[in-house]
């Protein structure tokens, strides 16, 4: 499994990229965090807290890509 929002690639434009590749690919579905995940350094539980959430991404990714099923993995403020 690769993690598209992962601390080296966490421009909007290398996500586009994953999915439009991974998609050509055949794949027709992607979870995505709503926050940057950082692989070092950090607990998990830090992790869900230190990170801002990013929904306006996801929500773009969705609109460029509206065949897939895009989905938010990440938790949700009100």
């Amino acid at each position: 499994m690769q993690k598209a929002r992962d601390s080296e690639r966490d421009r909007y434009e290398d996500m586009r990229e994953f999915v439009r590749i991974v998609s050509e690919a055949g794949c027709q579905r992607f979870t995505v965090h709503a926050c940057k995940v950082w692989l070092q350094g950090l607990s998990p539980k830090a992790n869900r807290t230190v990170s801002p959430l990013n929904y306006k991404e996801i929500h773009r990714l969705k609109r460029k890509f509206p065949h897939l099923i895009v989905e938010i993995n990440g938790s949700f403020t009100y």
